[in-house]
């Protein structure tokens, strides 16, 4: 796998509303009796929630806030608003306006951000002044951190491979170097106090998202960017999973012709010879909407379930706690669970998985995306990770960030997005990690028309995506309710080429290096005859045999 890459006006205040709502002119005639009790209640809420707004602090990770910074009071959306942790009011817009929007009824998700103020409306059509350019200027949240982190200078001396014991000898090295790159990080906040920035900021203290988080404006992450070398300043922003262009829910159980994917990748072939693999011992943690864990698909396979703490606004592993509910917010993360290793449909049912609630109905933020990184990172059983998820069009924040959980001993794969030709989404569009498009039934030998591909450029390196190809078209898995649904996307195809990873790890004992593990899967793959190379990459995916 490649190394590590390398990457004034005034602070304007945020919008503040009245906390009490303007009465209007006093009507001169008595009111109808359940008119006035309408008006009297109405008077009373709007007093109450005055008084709470009043009395509540404003908390900015840990540090009051300025009363003229408090961001703008919104209905309740975002997980952390209301609990005295500080959300930017765009990205609180954003949350609310996401969580009543389906999917399908956006164009595209950079339009969306563009609408909900997230994104520059250049990135998808000619800019115009509109209230989302103008919340481009107000504070929002971003994490600051050396670009020489930690991980890249100690697995520039120490390999490690896809195994537990490998990783947990690199961890301990990882807390040994962590505090060797902090110079850049205090340097920033030096700039702050000399730009009398007097924001609340705090510390992230995870192995790889060691740094600061800071209250910016975009005016002043630029700014910072030009004038501090050496750090690395990500925006916390809104990512979804890709979603499936078709959802279809099936009666019954997974037939034999129900689970095409198994023959067109081989495990089908391997196992009525007795040849397969099962990725017996491999560890994957699935990022996704959560996962139901007592689906009958999934018996006793997926044994743990995380989610993040929306209480805790730490941007490391800290953060995530158990989930007890094991449940799935959308089904999406248990379709995704099935294909790994479910008893019927999953290319690897010897796999053990790890569920992260990450995405609550399909949407998270940049940050939710570290502090899931970290704690894969920390984890020394996990081996591979699955995120069907990201952002259009390419964002290279963090791109550091993925390379670095690689040099930690895990292999990440990602959905490269269900766009089409030309166009993809991040983190499947990184150089790093393995980026994975679809191919269409009966047999895999066309690539899905909704399959993401294009030619990137980073850090004056240009490659191609996606890296190989997986089945996506009409594919059946476990849903959530206990029952089947069939879907299409790369967000299906990545989890089966993450099950055929994990088949050639349990063939290799887990000795093997993130690259060395990658050059199998690229090795394995079947050329597509009559699909361009920079849309099925390698080639369609196939499982190792005995």
């Amino acid at each position: 796998m490649p190394s590590g890459k390398a990457t004034k006006k005034p602070a304007k205040k945020a919008h503040t509303d009245s906390p009490v709502a303007p009465v209007g002119k006093v009507s001169k005639k008595p009111l109808a009796p359940k008119a006035a009790q309408k008006a009297a209640n109405k008077a009373k809420d709007a007093v109450r929630k005055g008084a709470k707004i009043k009395q509540t602090k404003k908390v900015a990770l840990g540090k009051a806030l300025p009363t003229n910074s408090a961001p703008a009071r919104l209905p309740l959306a975002y997980p952390a608003e209301g609990l005295g942790i500080f959300v930017p009011a765009t990205l609180k817009r954003a949350w609310s306006r996401l969580d009543q929007e389906k999917p399908s009824q956006s164009a595209s998700h950079a339009a969306a951000l563009v609408k909900l103020g997230q994104a520059s409306p250049s990135q998808v059509r000619k800019p115009t002044a509109t209230k989302a350019s103008t919340e481009r200027q107000e504070v929002g949240l971003f994490l600051v951190r050396s670009t020489a982190s930690s991980a890249a200078q100690a697995l520039s001396s120490y390999p490690v491979e896809l195994n537990a014991d490998s990783r947990k000898r690199q961890i301990d090295r990882l807390r040994d170097f962590r505090n060797d790159t902090k110079a850049q990080v205090a340097e920033a906040e030096r700039w702050l106090l000399d730009h009398n920035r007097q924001r609340g900021t705090a510390r992230s203290s995870g192995l790889i998202s060691a740094g600061r988080i800071l209250q910016l404006t975009p005016e002043e992450a630029t700014e910072l960017r030009r004038d501090v070398r050496g750090i690395q300043v990500i925006e916390n922003r809104v990512l979804s999973i890709v979603t499936p262009t078709r959802v279809t829910l099936a009666v019954g159980g997974a037939s034999e012709a129900a689970c095409w994917h198994l023959e067109a990748i081989g495990q089908r072939t391997a196992r009525r010879d007795g040849r397969a693999f099962s990725g017996r011992g491999v560890h994957v943690a699935v990022l996704d909407t959560g996962v139901q864990l007592d689906h009958p698909e999934l018996a006793g396979r997926v044994f743990e379930g995380w989610k993040i703490d929306p209480r805790n606004p730490a941007v490391d592993a800290s953060a995530v706690v158990r989930d007890t509910q094991h449940r799935d917010t959308d089904g999406h993360g248990t379709h995704v669970a099935g294909l790994i290793c479910g008893t019927t449909v999953g290319v690897a049912p010897g796999a053990q998985v790890m569920s992260m609630l990450m995405m609550p109905r399909g949407y998270a933020t940049t940050f939710d995306f570290i502090r899931c990184l970290d704690w894969a990172a920390e984890q020394p059983e996990i081996a591979l990770v699955n995120f069907s998820a990201g952002e259009f069009p390419f964002n290279d924040d963090m791109m550091p960030l993925v390379d670095d959980l690689i040099r930690t001993g895990v292999l990440p794969f990602f959905a490269v997005g269900n766009d089409g030709q030309n166009r993809t989404r991040s983190p499947g569009n990184y150089i790093d990690g393995i980026s994975v498009g679809s191919v269409d039934p009966p047999q895999g030998g066309t690539v899905s028309a909704f399959s993401g591909s294009g030619q990137m450029t980073y850090n004056h390196t240009s490659y191609e995506v996606p890296d190989i190809v997986a089945p996506g078209g009409r594919i059946h898995s476990s849903y959530r309710g206990g029952g089947y649904a069939e879907l299409d996307g790369t967000s299906m195809a990545t989890p089966i080429a993450c099950g055929v990873a994990a088949c050639f790890l349990e063939r290799a004992g887990g000795a093997l290096s993130p690259g060395q593990l990658s050059d199998l899967l690229y090795r394995s793959c079947t050329s597509l005859a009559g699909e361009l190379k920079i849309r099925q990459g390698h080639g369609l995916v196939q499982v190792p045999s005995r």
